[in-house]
């Protein structure tokens, strides 16, 4: 996933719309050459729009699934109990930190709960939150 946002899905999405505001304002005859283009033109647009979403999904995921194989080869001390959505709640920026405070640790003692608590010490305070017990 990159940090740079890419705008075609938006930009998609927008002309699907426009093309749905100008069939429904223009009423063309279900017959002419205007309603096929218009018709066409739309689905043209939301297949474009099913593809680059899929795409970019499976990429995210394959950046996910590696940077989760690159933290668990640097982790020696396995003290943080990943629910599976530690890497849905970190950016990439946030990521690669991570990634460095786990290099920048001595070999033996990297501990994926101290690296999380310099880059991001908000989800262990939630991590302890959810492990403690109803009252």
């Amino acid at each position: 996933m990159s940090t740079k946002y890419s705008g075609t899905p938006l930009l998609l999405v927008a002309a699907w719309a426009g093309l749905l505001i100008i069939f429904m304002v223009v009423r063309p005859s279900p017959t002419s050459p205007l309603s096929w283009v218009l018709i066409g033109s739309a689905m043209f647009v939301g297949v474009l729009y099913i593809q680059l979403s899929s795409h970019e999904g499976r990429e995210t995921e394959r950046a996910t699934v590696a940077w989760l194989h690159q933290v668990y080869e640097l982790v020696d001390v396995h003290d943080y109990r990943d629910d599976g959505h530690l890497a849905e709640s970190l950016d990439e920026l946030e990521r690669r930190r991570i990634i460095a405070e786990l290099r920048r640790m001595p070999v033996g003692s990297r501990s994926l709960r101290d690296a999380l608590a310099i880059v991001s010490p908000d989800l262990l305070d939630h991590d302890a939150d959810s492990s403690r017990p109803e009252r």
